[in-house]
């Protein structure tokens, strides 16, 4: 057994691990993975997984899901495929972190063969999240736009959750991408007759042990001088590669 300095926090969250991690179902074990993933720590993640003695339908979950936080599309697919294997059957938390990694990743046909395969061969009814995942990838596909597929999805978010603006946004991006401005346009007429109003984009970064949060439109940050100053530099250094890409591929995306 390795030795781990109780001095540190991560220490102990370690030695709390090992004195619990041999239960079947362990909270303790979920939340260090969450935790671990959470805090960028994807490989420490695997490894509270892989120590776990008789993993379940929740834990093969929790790790797919921590993949997905990261991006790493291959590995969750690789533990997707391996809990099949090992007998356990996908249900709609599975599919909904699969679905959210191919969007990350950018896989079109994967996403609509998983979705397929979700309805078709499990039985399993899609509800607002899985449709927003597919709308989501439909709309950031430039190579490929399946306009029918998006709306559809977008459609039925609507039925389920008619006053949120993310399917609206998602479907006039669909919607530009396949030049079609009339639908972009009609979209807008549709949001402000249902008032509904896009939320603000907000993100926050840590740095020198202090959380700034940042949300669209505001001005209030201390130094917003500087970060102006700064994204004006990033714009243009990216402004070239930005117009050639709308030249080669001709997508525009609307901010409503």
């Amino acid at each position: 057994m390795m030795e781990i300095s109780i001095s540190t926090p991560r220490g102990k969250i370690e030695l709390t691990c090992k004195q619990n991690i041999s239960m079947p179902h362990d909270a303790n074990s979920m939340a260090l993975i969450t935790m671990y993933s959470k805090c960028g720590a994807i490989l420490d993640s695997e490894l509270a997984f892989k120590q776990i003695e008789s993993p379940d339908l929740v834990s093969w979950n929790t790790i797919v899901a921590a993949f997905t936080q990261h991006g790493l599309y291959e590995r969750a697919l690789a533990f997707f495929n391996q809990m099949g294997l090992l007998g356990f059957q996908p249900d709609g938390i599975t599919f909904l972190s699969m679905l959210s990694a191919c969007a990350h990743a950018g896989k079109v046909n994967e996403s609509i063969d998983l979705f397929e395969a979700m309805v078709s061969n499990y039985g399993i009814a899609p509800r607002s999240g899985h449709y927003a995942c597919l709308v989501d990838i439909l709309s950031r596909a430039v190579f490929y736009v399946n306009v029918q597929i998006g709306e559809l999805a977008a459609k039925k978010i609507l039925d389920l959750n008619p006053h949120s603006s993310g399917p609206y946004v998602s479907l006039s991006n669909i919607y530009a991408t396949a030049g079609k401005w009339r639908d972009v346009a009609r979209l807008r007429t549709l949001m402000k007759e249902h008032g509904v109003k896009k939320q603000h984009a907000h993100s926050w970064t840590e740095i020198g042990n202090k959380v700034h949060i940042f949300l669209g439109g505001d001005i209030s940050h201390p130094d917003i001088d500087k970060i102006h100053l700064m994204l004006k530099r990033i714009s243009l250094h990216m402004a070239v590669d930005d117009f050639a890409e709308i030249s080669v591929h001709g997508a525009v995306l609307i901010d409503l």
